[in-house]
């Protein structure tokens, strides 16, 4: 049996909010996007050290779709590499109507997706 290890971005009061765009929390969260023009090289090292040994990533299904909208076309860099060649499982909260490829229901049972 694996472990799951929880990775959260959050600001030092604790704010939990999407890292990389302002669209990624559109209702309620003005600052969303707040990490991305913050990362530099001793976060991007942080960031890798943190997903190191990183078997696959259990996803919502919102990070899911933006993960599959970005990474792909990213080619360079370790967390590219990482996160273009693990094993993705989409933790939906009910039945999604996944785009083609991916027309089955995700999860542990049906293997991972690729993105």
């Amino acid at each position: 049996m694996g472990l799951i290890h929880i990775e959260l971005f959050t600001t030092l009061d604790l704010v939990g909010q999407a890292p990389g765009g302002p669209d990624e929390d559109p209702v309620g969260f003005p600052f969303g996007g707040w990490q991305a023009p913050l990362i530099d090289e001793a976060t991007g090292a942080q960031i890798l050290t943190a997903y190191e040994g990183t078997d696959a990533l259990l996803l919502g299904r919102r990070t899911y779709d933006i993960f599959a909208a970005y990474w792909p076309h990213q080619k360079d860099g370790a967390i590219a590499e990482l996160f273009n060649h693990a094993p993705k499982y989409v933790a939906p909260r009910g039945t999604p109507n996944l785009p083609p490829p991916r027309r089955r229901r995700p999860g542990f049972d049906s293997g991972p997706l690729t993105c």
